[in-house]
């Protein structure tokens, strides 16, 4: 088996590009496969079907993660014999021409273990035990050491176009986990790969046909070429004689699989499927893939898509040959194809509809690799504790890395499942609190619990509550003969001495899959591992460890605020911090209120229960005022819990470090500020720039060094006036968006910094000029945009700004002067990796707004900063309205301000929570949040670990257990870990040090005299 360590790969979303080329460095090849392994919950280890649908995702993940579009090709390689004899031909014995491949799924599917293939039949997988088939859907699976591809007699597999800036060469590299699981592949090695080497190699862009590669054939095929080009150039032949002389290759009959006359741009199986099982939308698929493919705008851009390629490596300075061909390429694929009855497409919407369809496709066969894989770990588990082994030594061993990768591969599904749901139309994740998506994902991890053999709950405040207990108490809590008031003091007693996994599943608008749902996903997975434990593993008393040690997941409600009143409430009312009354007033910035759509989701969820389509613990009411008789959220405060979330991602890979454990929460203080009058829109951009001045300089002083200062919202308050301009340019720029608390100030692409930068650059520019030649020269500022601009504690990711001069100076020769500048600091503040890029559009008006509403977000380690803070800022502030004659108001001036203050929570002081630290790529709050396999197997560990502990010893808190099972290298490898985020966690503390010192102190004693014992 291949294995490479990538481990030296840091693991960002910053691949490094040649500036010149667009391409992507040869260097970044590794880190774009892993991103591809971390990003894509795709079948790997099926090869006889999928291969286009794959390769369809993995472009559009390769696109989004901004490879250029003349970057991105698919590949296809092909029998060498196509003939009608060979074609009918099913036998693979009978054809040494056959591509063959290692069969994956031999290797991890025990076609003698019964478990499994119940499983597989539970899950809706017919099984053919005489003929070892396994069929999904309209895929029929072999179980042999060797497949081949029978039904389309090729493999479609990506292409990367990568640059070597030394040689000034372009190089590809096929990414295909299916065939190299660690690692990139040379086109040519692609036949090795499938054992076939005579076979014939193609590629495409990703509207062009596939195309004969000419440096791929081997030298018989050469030799057989140009035998029948006769003297005649290839590069001159026509599409048609092209046609031909691949048939004349391979033997083809016209209209079969092996005629390139039938292709397209994604595969070469004309029909895709038999249309007897094909859907309508199946057919309205292939029907769009074939008319772009005959497009007269394909043509055209496959010309460009050469032409560019040519002026790439032939030319010692690419950007100046290239420019012009890359700016009509970009134009040509933006402008869409024409594909009849009045409709088009760009090459991203052709893109993104393939990756869209394919993933629907293989969703069958996506099921069916999962329970496999995870059947096959949970053996290996099962197998390790029967033989007396500590879990808490496979991270130490490394084991997860191994044997154990896969403990995740049902996680990643728990996760990918509820993003589905939380999607809109657009394809963005937003499910913010009580939205229709947010509803959807509540649904379904209520039916995720249940499948984990939890006793789920929803409280008084829509919190979302699962409890795996033994047997006895499961049955007791179900069972409606007892008393509700009994089995509500049984509920309390037991989560009393549960060991608690929480966190939200609310988001942001266009947020994250990973962020906060990683927290309460990972708890129902590690109850559903340890039900699955106790059918596999007999030799464990599971049901006595559970007694011990109860498992208890809560998905808190509202995290991400976006109904303001009571921070983080649902946390809140289960540490008893709020109640309901206090709760349900709330309102969102829509206008609605708390309580009215809880009690809208309380009727969805009713409708349900009754038609047997959701199960829950207890009834429903019928209305809003009956929400209080629902379960009271203080039942539900564990005796030590964990929240596992992602942040801080630059910090962890710098330091290869998987998983940490958070020391303390950092404190919060949020503010908003309005200003008013004509220099409203600069006062505000002041402010941002005023904030990053306070954390730069020689003379900063630790305690900002230490903290976190963000600018998240920007809202206009008044209808902007227009004003025209003699020459104007509208730039935006592009960051990264991110927590502003997870993410330190050495790791931020802080687009709302960089305007303000900008603008302080434009201004000084404007009066330096006007004093060089003693004429009028105005400078007008307006147009401000924050992206997304909504949330306090949100980096904007985008941001744009309109710029422009006005007044008799303002000629032509001063515009000459003033942009080259502005482009110059922009291009500074991406060499300095303060942005990752700019774009810039000319114009002649702006539109300036006179009231503006603006935030800070401040994240401290240390309660006594904030007064500092507040100090400077007053000065900040006064000095502002006086440069810019600005009103400024504070929201302490405003009735019903959302202003939050928060004091720092320290866990190493309670041992009672733990703040576990995945990390990922994409950092927190953004689409781009991942993790590697490997990562989210070491978390599923040290999970499992810290219940084991708990089980055996319940007296031991959660953070001494956590500290001693996270390996010493790691926690060496960090030094300090400070969260800057405002947790959930935050409030349980609280409630839980409350409980704790009214009722008897709870002793811990050493947790290594337990694990020595």
């Amino acid at each position: 088996m291949e294995r490479e360590d990538n481990s030296h790969i840091i693991f960002d979303l910053n691949i490094r590009t040649d500036r010149d080329t667009g391409l992507p460095l040869l260097s970044e090849q590794y880190k774009i496969f892993e991103l591809i392994r971390a990003y894509l919950h795709l079948p790997f280890r099926v090869a006889e079907y999928g291969c286009g649908k794959r390769v369809s995702i993995i472009i559009k993940q390769l696109y989004d993660l901004g490879l250029p579009l003349h970057a991105l090709m698919r590949g296809m390689i092909i029998e060498a014999d196509m003939s009608d004899e060979a074609l009918s031909e099913k036998n693979l014995l009978k054809r040494p021409h056959a591509l063959r491949a290692a069969n994956p799924i031999y290797d991890f599917i025990d076609y003698g273990d019964e478990q499994l293939l119940a499983k597989f039949e539970q899950a809706g997988i017919e099984v053919d035990r005489q003929a070892r088939v396994l069929r999904a859907s309209k895929y029929a699976l072999n179980y042999r050491p060797s497949v081949q591809f029978v039904f389309s007699r090729s493999h479609i597999f990506p292409i990367v176009r990568f640059w070597i800036a030394d040689r000034k060469r372009v190089v590809e590299r096929v990414i295909d986990p299916t065939l190299r699981p660690n690692g990139t592949l040379a086109v040519n090695e692609v036949r090795a790969k499938l054992k076939a080497p005579e076979a014939h190699i193609f590629s495409s862009t990703f509207s062009d046909r596939f195309r004969l590669r000419l440096q791929d054939l081997t030298r018989l095929q050469r030799e057989k070429m140009n035998g029948w080009l006769d003297g005649r150039d290839f590069n001159e032949l026509d599409l048609e004689d092209e046609q031909e002389l691949v048939r004349y290759l391979n033997g083809a009959s016209k209209g079969t699989i092996g005629d390139p006359a039938t292709w397209t741009y994604a595969n070469n199986i004309p029909g895709l499927y038999d249309k007897a099982v094909s859907t309508e939308l199946d057919r309205e698929h292939v029907k769009i893939q074939q008319a772009v493919t005959s497009s007269e705008m394909r043509q055209r851009i496959a010309e460009k898509t050469k032409e560019l390629l040519i002026e790439l490596e032939e030319n010692a300075h690419p950007v100046q040959a290239s420019s012009d061909v890359r700016d009509e390429f970009e134009r040509l694929c933006a402008e869409g194809l024409e594909l009849g009855n009045n409709r088009s497409l760009s090459i991203p919407e052709i893109i993104t509809r393939d990756a869209t369809w394919s993933e629907r496709q293989l969703a069958p066969l996506t099921v069916l690799a999962n329970i496999a894989a995870f059947h096959k770990v949970l053996k290996e588990i099962a197998a390790r504790l029967d033989n007396e082994e500590i879990p808490s030594d496979w991270l130490v061993n490394e084991d997860y890395t191994s044997a154990l990768l896969d403990v995740g591969i049902r996680l990643r599904d728990r996760i990918e499942r509820l993003a589905d749901v939380s999607r809109v139309k657009s394809g963005e994740i937003d499910a913010r609190t009580l939205n229709e998506q947010f509803n959807k994902a509540t649904i379904s991890l209520i039916r995720q619990m249940k499948d984990a053999g939890m006793v789920v709950y929803f409280d008084q405040v829509g919190n979302v509550h699962g409890l795996l207990a033994d047997e006895q108490i499961s049955r007791q809590l179900q069972d409606i003969r007892v008393p509700f008031a009994k089995r509500a003091e049984l509920l309390q007693e037991t989560n009393r001495r549960a060991l608690g996994f929480h966190s939200h599943i609310d988001t942001v608008a266009n947020g994250g899959k990973y962020d906060g749902r990683l927290g309460v996903l990972s708890g129902v997975e590690i109850a559903h591992l340890i039900h699955d434990l106790k059918e596999t593993s007999y030799e464990i008393a599971f049901n006595e460890k559970l007694k011990q040690c109860p498992i208890l997941v809560s998905s808190y409600i509202n995290e991400e605020m976006s109904f303001t009143g009571v921070s983080m409430p649902g946390s809140a009312a289960v540490a008893g911090l709020a109640s309901a009354p206090d709760i349900y007033p709330m309102m969102n910035s829509d206008g609605e209120q708390f309580g009215e759509k809880l009690a809208a989701l309380v009727a969805e969820l009713k409708e349900l229960k009754s038609m047997g389509m959701l199960s829950l613990s207890h009834d429903l009411p019928d209305d809003w005022e009956g929400l209080e008789r629902l379960p009271d959220p203080r039942w539900f405060l564990p005796k030590n819990a964990i929240e596992r979330h992602c942040e801080q991602a630059d910090r962890l890979m710098k330091t290869r470090v998987p998983l940490a454990q958070a020391e303390a929460i950092m404190g919060i203080y949020q503010e908003d500020f309005y200003f008013e009058g004509e220099a409203a829109e600069l006062a505000g951009l002041a402010l941002n720039r005023a904030f990053r001045a306070l954390q730069e300089g020689a003379d900063v002083t630790e305690a900002y060094l230490q903290s976190r200062l963000t600018m998240g919202l920007w809202q206009q308050e008044a209808a902007p006036k227009n004003e025209k301009v003699e020459h104007g340019v509208r730039f935006t720029l592009t960051g990264e968006s991110n927590h502003a608390g997870a993410t330190a100030l050495e790791d931020r692409f802080d687009t709302g910094v960089g305007l303000a930068k900008l603008q302080e650059n434009f201004r000084l520019l404007v009066k330096e000029l006007a004093c060089d030649k003693g004429e009028t020269i105005g400078a007008v500022i307006g147009d401000v945009e924050l992206q997304p601009g909504k949330s306090r504690n949100v980096i904007p990711g985008e941001a744009s700004m309109s710029l422009g001069i006005t007044g008799d100076g303002a000629s032509v020769a001063a515009w000459a002067r003033i942009k080259p500048a502005l482009v110059e600091a922009l291009e500074a503040m991406v060499r300095n990796e303060d942005l990752i890029a700019f774009g810039e559009e000319e114009i002649n008006e702006i539109n300036v707004c006179p009231h503006i509403r603006c935030s800070v977000d401040l994240r401290a380690p240390e309660t006594a900063f904030v007064s500092e803070f507040t100090a400077d800022l007053a000065a900040i502030l006064d000095k502002i309205g006086a440069e810019f004659g600005v009103k400024v108001s504070r929201t302490s001036d405003i009735s019903g301000a959302p202003d939050q203050e928060k004091d720092p929570t320290r866990l190493d002081h309670s041992r009672r929570v733990s703040l576990l630290i995945d990390q990922s790529a994409g950092g927190s709050h953004n689409p781009f949040e991942a993790e590697r396999r490997s990562v989210v197997a070491a978390g599923i560990i040290a999970q499992f670990s810290a219940w084991w502990t708990l089980s055996e010893e319940p007296d031991v808190l959660i953070y001494d257990v956590l500290q001693y099972i996270i390996p010493d290298a790691w926690q060496v490898s960090l030094g300090g870990f400070c969260s800057g985020a405002l947790h959930d966690t935050c409030n349980v503390v609280e409630g839980i040090e409350l409980r704790a010192n009214t009722q008897d102190t709870i002793s811990s004693p050493p947790v290594a005299d337990f694990f020595d014992a």
